[in-house]
């Protein structure tokens, strides 16, 4: 590339991240208002010379996390606000990824997460009034024992989406889930937790999955195996979509265990996403008793 047409591309890229005069999306150049800004300084030649060596800059380099979509794309914003600790661009990369992998537009991917998610926000909130209010805390109700490898789910919230939260019995008083904790890195993602260091909401109950006690405690097995070496994902929209080993939220984690070692699909409406009271409400998992109590 020619030294002044190099400097030229230089400029460019200084000036996008700096006065942000380029917006890059999707690998097309959009001029906005640097080329007035040059036209005073430089006149109307170099500003020409200024647009080849941009075209020429595009068509030599990739631009990476620079062509990437604007989180202000559709379904984006609203896609955050629904899945709290999940960012834009996290939101974006992903859609990017799935759309990739099964062959579909990026757009195509954002719907779905969007109408799925959408489709359980407006699930928690009726849940929510139904009980009267959530508040901001994880819940006042005790938790009462349960059996070994059944599965329990109480209302949760996060950033005030009632998103739910399902675990398991790991023996009658111990608990193996997945959920955040920032200030104790140790207990961020798959961890044992005793009952009386949990609490609940109204109406928490203990449910069991329609499998063979041999199938439960293998699917048990294996989601403590994961424990420690997991950490928590905020990504609820598209977590059937990605690997069961890694990062994980609590019903990837049980949909992973049942998927593997029981070859069942606890997810009631198979989409991207595979959220906690889509395990709740699967044909195959019935109550076994009401577990919050004063």
């Amino acid at each position: 590339m020619p030294l002044g047409v190099g400097f030229l591309f230089f400029e460019i890229i200084k000036i996008y991240y700096f006065h942000k005069y380029i917006v890059l999306s999707q690998k097309k150049i959009y001029f906005i208002s640097f080329l007035l800004h040059f036209k005073g300084e430089m006149g109307m030649k170099k500003v020409g010379a200024l647009a080849i060596a941009v075209m020429v800059g595009a068509s030599v380099f990739s631009f990476g996390d620079l062509a990437s979509a604007s989180p202000n794309e559709p379904y984006v914003g609203q896609i955050v606000k629904m899945q709290p600790g999940f960012s834009g661009d996290q939101v974006v990369k992903e859609a990017e990824r799935v759309a990739k992998m099964q062959h579909r537009t990026k757009e195509q991917v954002l719907k779905q997460m969007y109408t799925e998610l959408k489709k359980d926000y407006d699930q928690g909130k009726k849940e929510e009034k139904a009980i009267g209010g959530l508040g901001n805390s994880d819940g006042d109700y005790k938790i009462r024992a349960g059996k070994k490898g059944d599965i329990y789910y109480t209302d949760s919230k996060t950033g005030g989406v009632n998103h739910g939260h399902v675990g398991m019995y790991l023996k009658s008083n111990v608990f193996v889930e997945s959920t955040p904790d920032k200030k104790h890195p140790k207990l961020d993602g798959v961890h044992r937790k005793y009952i009386y260091n949990r609490t609940v909401r109204k109406g928490a109950i203990e449910q069991r999955v329609k499998v063979s006690k041999s199938k439960r405690y293998s699917a048990l097995k294996w989601a403590d195996s994961r424990v420690s070496k997991d950490k928590y994902s905020n990504n609820f929209s598209t977590n059937r979509l990605t690997s069961h080993y890694g990062k994980k939220n609590c019903s990837k984690l049980i949909w992973s265990a049942y998927k593997l070692k029981a070859k069942i699909d606890l997810d009631k409406d198979k989409g991207a996403g595979v959220y906690p009271r889509d395990i709740r409400d699967y044909k195959k998992v019935y109550k076994i008793k009401t577990i919050a109590y004063k």
